[in-house]
């Protein structure tokens, strides 16, 4: 349900509930409080009645009230019964007993003065309010008047207060859907423009001029917006930029490595036909050594930024199937065998049999060889090599772990950028080009795999979480 839509059944139930509460009241209350107020008129007209003194003008006091309202005024001696008109014992002010009011007030003459009582007329069908008081000199008067009056005003008051709640709805329904509108309008704009941001399109604004809190939020946005969309358009200047000299990077590397091969053929092909001239006297130069060790090393060098270069080329380079990755890491094991049996390496293999799982199977034999290779070359004589895997739902984990030397947590944020040579590594009497985990780290991330290593113990783990699913 929409905003404007909430808020104007809001406002509409208000209303309604407001006005349903207004006429129970009305309903309740309205009656008792209408007959307080005609007690209170008669009540008024009792006390005029004992101010007045004089017959006269009491005379005249009784005609003008029996004359503008609907009160009737009787008066009679306190010792006799009423009378009609002026005859007989009573003094029959106002209205006189031959208009039919002396039998009511026969029947209330045992109440008790200074009191309010509800008495029929018989011949009119009518009932009336009657008021008893006592002048002074002892003369008895009633004040009456009948209830129907009472019951109009409330009637007339109900026809009323219907019509004003039919109009209230009315007006409450047109003012609702205005305000409603008026109200929520500036927020689906705003929500409108929150929208193109969200689409990266910074083009819209909120034009609104006003000083509420709408209106703060407004400008607040607009100043979002351009702030966003200076730093895309800078970060896209940056991005392309940074793209470029990625690209000049990898050709460079790949034209580098292509040229570099070459001549280091023609270098490596001339060492060797010197060493079958002479290769008694050149193994044990240690010039000659060096000579071949470091022109391995380059061969090594390139042959490893022409991989790096070849992964870091379009994503599609994968070609995944559903392998099982036990038998690569038999394969890779095999191939490092005679390394474990001369460094009697204690190798803990706590591997499933079979572990299917959808890899490049090309790109994943790389990453093993270096991994495994790393762990078997960066450890002592008689260490200790493990490789676990466990399922965790839908993921296979898979780690190597080989007693080492702990790696400092800087050179752990390193080890898969380009040429990170840690120094354990040459300590340990390998040489490394820098560029095998960097490798590691593209082929996996081609993969999705998450990856990583960490310090366990006395040794270092490599870890790998492979989907199953």
């Amino acid at each position: 349900m929409s905003i404007r839509r909430k808020l104007f059944l809001g406002i509409i139930a208000f209303i309604l509930g407001f006005i349903l509460l207004a006429f129970g009241l009305f309903l309740i209350y309205m009656p008792s409080f209408v007959e307080k107020t005609k007690q209170s008129e008669m009540l008024d007209v009792a006390q005029k009645i004992q101010q007045t003194q004089n017959q006269e003008n009491l005379a005249f006091l009784i005609t003008d009230i029996s004359g503008a309202t609907d009160i009737t005024v009787v008066m009679e001696d306190e010792a006799v019964q009423p009378s009609s008109g002026n005859g007989g014992h009573g003094r029959g002010l106002g209205r006189n007993f031959a208009d039919g009011f002396g039998g009511i007030i026969a029947e209330a003459g045992t109440i008790s003065p200074d009191s309010f009582f509800i008495v029929e007329h018989h011949a009119l069908n009518t009932e009336f309010m009657i008021y008893k008081d006592v002048l002074d000199d002892g003369s008895v008067f009633y004040i009456m008047r009948p209830l129907e009056s009472i019951d109009d005003v409330v009637k007339v008051a109900k026809d009323f207060f219907m019509g004003i709640a039919v109009l209230a709805i009315a007006s409450g329904l047109v003012f609702s859907y205005f305000y409603s509108s008026k109200f929520v309008n500036p927020i689906l704009k705003l929500n409108k423009i929150a929208r193109h941001m969200a689409n990266m399109d910074f083009s819209h604004s909120y034009n609104e001029k006003s000083s509420d809190e709408i209106g703060e939020l407004g400008r607040s946005i607009n100043h979002l917006s351009t702030n966003l969309d200076k730093a895309l358009r800078e970060l896209e200047a940056e991005l392309r930029y940074k793209d470029k000299l990625n690209r000049l990077q990898k050709r460079f590397l790949a034209d580098a490595s292509h040229e570099l091969k070459t001549p280091l053929a023609v270098i490596m092909g001339n060492v060797e036909q010197l060493s079958d001239r002479s290769e008694e006297h050149l193994e044990n130069n240690r010039y000659y050594r060096t000579i071949i060790g470091e022109l391995e090393h380059m061969d090594r060098v390139i042959h490893d930024l022409l991989r790096l270069s070849e992964l870091e080329g379009d994503d599609d380079s994968l070609t995944l199937r559903n392998e099982d990755l036990a038998s690569v890491i038999d394969d890779v094991l095999y191939a490092y065998s005679g390394m474990i049996k001369e460094k009697a390496i204690d190798l803990q293999y706590n591997l499933p049999d079979s572990m299917p799982v959808q890899i490049d199977v090309k790109f994943m034999e790389t990453v093993l060889r270096n991994v495994i290779g790393n762990a078997l070359k960066h450890c002592e004589a008689g260490a200790q090599v493990a490789l676990d895997a466990v399922y965790e739902g839908d993921f296979l984990k898979l780690s190597v772990f080989n007693t080492s030397s702990p790696i400092p947590e800087s050179e752990l944020e390193t080890l898969f950028d380009r040429f990170s040579k840690y120094d354990t590594h040459k300590k340990m009497g390998s040489k490394s080009t820098g560029l095998g985990l960097a490798i590691v780290k593209r082929i996996l991330d081609l993969h999705g795999f998450k990856y990583g290593m960490y310090n366990k113990g006395k040794g270092v783990v490599f870890e790998m979480t492979i989907p199953v699913k």
